[in-house]
């Protein structure tokens, strides 16, 4: 029974995957942050309490928040020996 052909992330040989070591990594994807624009500003302004909330939430809190996501990377023995 034929094995899949794996490719290792660090130095791109490709080998039979039980030869192969799988590993998982978390990569940093995106970053976000919540905003204001005019309207909160003119909504803020006109009292509107969503708006003033808004600032608020803005100013005084740290509300930037990560994205990551999992990876499955597949390593040969070479290289899992230099990473480890």
């Amino acid at each position: 029974m034929p094995y899949a052909i794996k490719t290792c992330a660090s130095c791109g040989i490709k080998l039979p995957q039980p030869e192969m070591i799988r590993k998982e990594e978390y990569r940093e994807k995106a970053k976000s942050r919540g905003g204001i624009n005019v309207m909160t500003l003119a909504g803020a302004l006109f009292g509107d309490r969503a708006s003033r909330r808004a600032i608020s939430r803005w100013f005084w809190n740290s509300s930037k928040r990560i994205y990551n996501v999992k990876r499955t990377i597949w390593l040969c023995p070479n290289c899992n020996d230099i990473t480890t």
